[in-house]
């Protein structure tokens, strides 16, 4: 996890256990550098992507709910090598999204998910796409014409699923 309990870590710290994965890098099958928070609020995380493919990691990724998914660090992931990205979008309508997203913006994430996709494509990069929902009492009506959305937007070798809550 690239958090320790209440902040972000170090990048010596990062740096650090990325130059001991290095010997490990042909046994190691996947870094995630997500867990408890948001990684994309860590503004270094397009960096740590590259490091850890620079020394051999064969994947590496994060789940994000897009909120600060900028054009720009769309792009730098995507050149960093980012192996699979996932999406979390807990509904098809703006109401059932919010309802179930507190204090997100249906819109924003929409588009920041929708312009990394276009930037993927147009790069031509081989970050796998997974778009994720969470059936929840509010969002279950949602899940056929959420799924025929995104199966819409992504390629063949992207993931759309949704699964069920769970504490």
């Amino acid at each position: 996890d690239i958090y320790d309990g209440g902040g972000r870590i170090p990048m010596e710290l990062f740096d650090k256990i990325v130059e001991q994965l290095k010997d490990y890098s042909n046994w190691v099958k996947l870094v995630c550098l997500s867990r408890n928070g948001e990684p994309l609020l860590n503004k270094n995380i397009a960096k740590m992507v590259k490091k850890l493919k620079d020394v051999g990691i064969k994947r590496v990724n994060f789940s994000t709910n897009a909120t600060a998914l900028t054009e720009k660090r769309s792009k730098e992931l995507l050149n960093a090598g980012l192996d699979e990205i996932r999406f979390s979008i807990d509904g098809y309508s703006k109401e059932v999204f919010e309802k179930v997203r507190k204090d997100a913006n249906y819109e924003k994430i929409i588009k920041n998910c929708l312009n990394f996709i276009k930037f993927r494509n147009e790069l031509d990069a081989r970050t796998q796409v997974q778009i994720r929902f969470v059936e929840q009492e509010a969002n279950t009506a949602e899940i056929s014409d959420w799924k025929n959305f995104w199966l819409s937007k992504v390629k063949s070798t992207d993931i759309v699923a949704s699964k069920k809550m769970h504490s």
